[in-house]
Formats: structure tokens, C-alpha cells, sequence
């Protein structure tokens, strides 16, 4: 493996052995002398030397990775550089907390216990500082990781938009549907011309009137006969200038 691919992920490795071999050295010196039991000072000793080496491995690493980032935005820019800052005096810090450990034989004089036991707590402090700034590039920004690893860590932020789900397979394409044997072929985009043994579409005509039918027309002078003979058998009305009778 090149070392484009194994410095960015050396780097946060030894971060994590940084704060937590800082972090264990200091409480097991409390409790060291709490308990007044050499077994844990002399843990708390090689946790110290040991969290010293793996600052200095972890600064290290950090600037290799920092010149393989390449161009970044002016925030992320920046907080690269805070995170640099932070970086340098701790790493200066966890060696002089070491050499002073190494001239003590390991132990912690009452003369110095205050001022070394508070040392080592801002020590180990800044250097969880340290490392939250690291996290904040990686989960906050991608940076230090590669191309599909930054996209998911992005994707998985809080409010980011979700990604679109792809398909694990492509759906078939639709194939147009096969006449029954005999129908007629038509182009395609154009309606299917009816069959020939089909019916035509009914269609709704006015319809025509109808005049009477021929018996009832020749019992129509019957049903006036009765009628003019009637009138025909009346008397006839007489003159206004005769008197009656």
C-alpha cells in the first residue's frame, strides 16, 4: 500500500492512543497516591511515556496527512489551522511531562506533586481538545479521507438531504403487446382499424314523423256523416219581417 493511503489513516490511530494513554496516566496517578500503592504509579509512569510517544507519532503523521489534502475551502482551512495550533504544544507538553516522569525514577516527589499532577491535567486536556478538532474535519467536512468515504460521512450529517436509492437491478424494458393471429397489423402510434365482422357503431338518427294510417283515414267521413244529417233535418230559420205564428 502507498503511503498516500496509509498516512491519513495512521494519523487518527495514534490521536486515539494519544488522549487515552494521557487520560489513563493522570488517574492512575491520583490514584497511586491516593492509595499509596506503587503498582499504580508505575502503570501511571509507562502510560505517561507511552502517551508522550504516540503524541509525537500522531503529530507527525498529521502533517504527512496535511500535505496530501490538497485545495480546501477557507473554513476548512481554518479550522485546520486551529487544530494545528492546538497540535504543537501539546505534543511539547506530553515530552516534558515525560522527561520530568523519567527524572523522578517514576515517581511523583510531594515537593512537585501539585504542580506535576496539574500539569498533567491540562495536559491531557488539550490533547482531547486536540483530537475533537481532528473529528470535527473528518465528520464535519471529509477532509483526510477518501472520495466515497466523505460523500457517506456527509450524506450522514444532520439535516443533509437523503440520497437517492438506487435500484439493484435495471427494470426490463416494456415490450408492446402481440396481436392474437389474424388481427390486422397497424403501425405503431396509430388506432387498430375495425374488424370487417364487427358491427358498425350505432348512431342515434331523429326519427321521421309517420302520418295516420290508411283505416283510420277512410273512418273519418263515417264519424261526419251523422253530423251533416243532423244538420241537413233541422228547420230551416225564418225571415225577421214575418210575424210568428
Amino acid at each position: 500500500m502507498s503511503r498516500v493511503g496509509v498516512f491519513p489513516w495512521i494519523h487518527p490511530t495514534f490521536v486515539h492512543f494519544a488522549v487515552a494513554l494521557m487520560f489513563a496516566a493522570v488517574l492512575l496517578d491520583v490514584a497511586g497516591l491516593a492509595r499509596r500503592s506503587e503498582k499504580l504509579l508505575f502503570a501511571g509512569y509507562w502510560n505517561t511515556i507511552l502517551g508522550a510517544v504516540a503524541t509525537l507519532v500522531a503529530v507527525a503523521t498529521g502533517f504527512l496527512a496535511q500535505a496530501r489534502l490538497g485545495p480546501r475551502g477557507e473554513a476548512e482551512l481554518a479550522l485546520l489551522g486551529l487544530h494545528r495550533i492546538f497540535a504543537v504544544p501539546v505534543a511539547v507538553a506530553a515530552v516534558l511531562q515525560a522527561l520530568a516522569r523519567i527524572l523522578m525514577r517514576g515517581y511523583i516527589r510531594p515537593r512537585t506533586r501539585t504542580v506535576y499532577l496539574g500539569f498533567a491535567f491540562l495536559c491531557a486536556g488539550f490533547t482531547l481538545v486536540t483530537g475533537a478538532l481532528g473529528g470535527a474535519m473528518v465528520y464535519g467536512y471529509g477532509m483526510g479521507i477518501g472520495e466515497a468515504a466523505a460523500r457517506h460521512v456527509l450524506d450522514a450529517r444532520p439535516g443533509a438531504a437523503p440520497p437517492a436509492a438506487k435500484p439493484l437491478l435495471a427494470p426490463a424494458p416494456e415490450e408492446p403487446p402481440v396481436p392474437p393471429p389474424g388481427a390486422p397489423q397497424t403501425a405503431p402510434g396509430r388506432a387498430a382499424a375495425p374488424a370487417h365482422d364487427e358491427p358498425p357503431p350505432r348512431r342515434d338518427t331523429p326519427r321521421k314523423k309517420v302520418g295516420k294510417p290508411a283505416d283510420a283515414a277512410a273512418d273519418a267521413p263515417r264519424r261526419r256523416a251523422p253530423r251533416a244529417r243532423r244538420q241537413a233535418d233541422a228547420p230551416a230559420p225564418q225571415a225577421s219581417g214575418e210575424p210568428e205564428r
